[in-house]
């Protein structure tokens, strides 16, 4: 998987966590000071804002090449010329997926609301090999920020991914 740590963390705030990860505030404490002990998190006090920002650490272990899919779009003249590769693109990642994980893709509606769904399509997805957040986004048809903050980083979070 490829991506930024200042994909994942800009300022995070405790409330930010929760609402990202969907969980409650004993569970968004308890990943949050383990993020600390891992060195991946910085913790900035600030009274009322008190928040979070990415360590070095993190910005290493997940540093990527950004001249992949996101900047090669915008060098390109048109839009259509765009959109034509972006559907060059998840035409050629489609026909890498078996059938099994095709259907499953299928069956997500646009806006699922049942996350274990996504994630365990995802999850399926990573199975076959390292795809970058990009590659998911396109093959979900969802938008790469909103696909990293909403599942990609959770399952990261939780040693699901890596």
């Amino acid at each position: 998987m490829e991506f930024t740590a200042q994909d994942l963390f800009y300022m995070l705030n405790d409330t930010d966590y929760r609402q990202l990860g969907g969980c409650d505030t004993l569970k968004a404490s308890a990943d949050l000071i383990k993020l600390r002990q891992l060195d991946l998190v910085v913790f900035k006090k600030g009274g009322r804002s008190t928040y979070y920002v990415e360590s070095a650490n993190l910005s290493m272990s997940y540093s990527v090449n950004q001249n992949t899919h996101g900047e090669s779009q915008n060098t390109h003249g048109s839009s259509q010329q765009s959109q034509d590769e972006s559907r060059s693109n998840r035409d050629s990642l489609w026909n890498e997926l078996p059938d099994e994980i095709r259907l499953r893709i299928d069956l997500l509606r646009a806006r699922e609301i049942n996350r274990e769904k996504v994630e365990s399509t995802i999850l399926c997805i990573f199975k076959l090999r390292a795809f970058q957040a990009w590659e998911i986004a396109l093959l979900l048809k969802r938008q790469e920020n909103e696909l990293k903050r909403r599942y990609l980083a959770p399952l990261v979070l939780e040693g699901k991914l890596n």
